[in-house]
């Protein structure tokens, strides 16, 4: 078993956007409806307001934004 690589599991999620503070946006995930606020990536800031549904993954105890739904 040597040599062997550790994967770490991604879920993904969706959630929606309830509010926008500054660079962090309060999400709303959509299945639990888990409240929680992460940072909005670069290439989405300006791009992303409230009442939009976003992408997130969540891997090692962490989450991030991934993209806009279309």
């Amino acid at each position: 078993r040597e040599g062997r690589i550790e994967v770490p599991i991604i879920e993904r999620g969706k959630a929606l956007i309830l509010a926008i503070i500054g660079e962090n946006a309060q999400l709303m995930d959509l299945s639990s409806y888990e409240a929680f606020q992460l940072a909005i990536p670069l290439e989405l800031r300006g791009e992303v307001e409230e009442g939009d549904e976003i992408e997130y993954i969540q891997a090692l105890g962490r989450k991030k934004i991934e993209r806009k739904e279309s």
